[in-house]
Parts: structure tokens; sequence; C-alpha cells
């Protein structure tokens, strides 16, 4: 009975010194290859193993994942901030071969960092000169859609589109900012994720719409004005309101008139 028990307790004693020691093993497995992977210049896939290490504070997994992440914004052309990650590095945990990588990497970085940042404080300018003498236009931040020249929006409205991705149905939400004059929308803007992504531009109409809208009030002070004068300037309802709009409480009335019209 006492073998017995002895044995049992030794299997007991096992386990639990494989399951202390089973992570400590996997990650030390996990953390070579992360390296190994690194020197193959496989930044990716070793920045993904090294995640799931920096959660359990692994050895130096934070550190290499600076560098990983490095690679990866160099890769999609932001050298600055690829500079600002390795600023920091201490390449004395690397191997002999990655370190003579790291520094070849960083002198790279640091001969193009220069024109690199002067180019893109060229094109900030650009994109605020656009801006400021402009209207709306797709790309455009969202937080900057009362700086241009149209102003401060009238209105906005929220909405609610399908996804344009067939495999993702979800739910897009969106704003609508407009700029108005009265009922007249001149110019909207569409937006999506902090991004214009459509504009809709009426201002060519508008133009029209105020010079119809003086020829009406000199009509009416005139005791001239005549709902059928123009209409055969039309070729919808939608365009005749808006451009005799102060001759009408609302859209309505001026579809009224022009049922009217062409029945006759």
């Amino acid at each position: 009975m006492r073998k017995v028990l002895k044995i049992e307790l030794i299997i007991v004693v096992v386990v639990i010194i494989i399951a202390i020691l089973h992570p400590v093993v996997s990650n030390n497995i996990k953390y070579s290859k992360a390296k190994k992977l690194m020197e193959k210049g496989n930044y990716p896939e070793a920045n993904d193993i090294l995640f799931d290490l920096e959660l359990d504070k692994f050895r130096e997994s934070e550190k290499l994942r600076e560098i990983c992440n490095a690679h990866i914004l160099y890769g999609r052309g932001e050298i600055d901030m690829a500079k600002y990650y390795m600023s920091n590095v201490n390449l004395n945990i690397l191997s002999k071969k990655q370190r003579r990588m790291e520094k070849e990497f960083i002198e790279q970085i640091d001969s193009e960092v220069d024109d690199y940042v002067e180019e893109k404080d060229k094109e900030k300018r650009k994109y605020e000169n656009k801006v400021k003498n402009g209207v709306p236009f797709v790309g455009m931040y969202e937080k900057d859609i009362d700086n241009t020249k149209l102003g401060t929006h009238t209105s906005v409205e929220n909405q609610y589109l399908n996804s344009q991705n067939k495999e993702d149905k979800k739910i897009v939400y969106a704003k609508e900012y407009y700029f108005k004059d009265g009922d007249f929308i001149i110019f909207s803007a569409k937006c999506v994720n902090g991004m214009v992504t459509w504009v809709t531009d009426n201002r060519e109409k508008y133009d029209e719409y105020l010079k119809a809208k003086k020829n009406a009030n000199k009509n009416y002070h005139s005791g001239s004005y005549n709902p059928y004068d123009s209409m055969d300037d039309y070729d919808d309802p939608e365009d005749y309101y808006y451009d005799n709009m102060d001759e009408y409480d609302d859209y309505g009335d001026a579809e009224d008139d022009w049922d009217d019209y062409m029945d006759e």
C-alpha cells in the first residue's frame, strides 16, 4: 500500500514539475525561433511570435519587438517612425550577426530620414493650403471640414451605410456635412472613419440659383412674377425649385406648380 502511495506521489510531483517547466521551455523555443526569423529578415512573423512573449514579459521580447516594428514601419515608408523605434535599441542583446545587420539598418535610416522629413513637411504644407484655399475633398481629414473657404458647415446628418465589402456585411457609420444657403445645398461632404470619402458640389447651380433669385425678386416686387415663365428652362421640378426657392414655402408647392404646368 505504501509502495503504491509512493509511486502516486512521485507521479504527482513529476506532473507539477512538467506543468511549471513547460511554459518556460515553450517560450524559449518561441524566443529562439523569433530571433532566427529576424536574422532571415522575416520581421513580421517574428513580431507576431514576440507579441505573445511580450505579454508574459519574457526575456527581451519587448525590445526585440521594437526592432521588428522599426523594420515593418520602414517597409511602409514611415522612415521617421522607424528611426524613433531604433533610437533606443540596445544592440547588445543581439547576436553578432544581428548586431551587424541592425547597425547597417540604422545607417540606412539616418541617410534617408532628413529628406523624408523635408518631403513630409512639403506635403503637409501643400495639404494645408489645399484645405484653406479650397473646398472639402476626398481624402481630407474630417477634423478639417470647417477649415476650408466654405467656412463652418450648416448642418450634419448621421448615416448608417452598408459595407461595400462582400465578405463583411457590417454596417458602416458615416456623417454627411452640409453647406447651405437656406434650403439650397451648396456643397456636401460624406465622412467615414475620420476621412472625407464623397463630395457633392452644387456651386455652379448655386450661382444660377442666385441669379434666378435676384431676377425673381425684381419680378416679384414689380408684380410681374409668374411661376410658369421659366419652367421651360428646366428638366425637373427639383432644379426649378432650387432656383425659385424664395417664391415657395417648400418643395411641395413648387412641385404642384410644376405638375399643373405639365398638365397644361
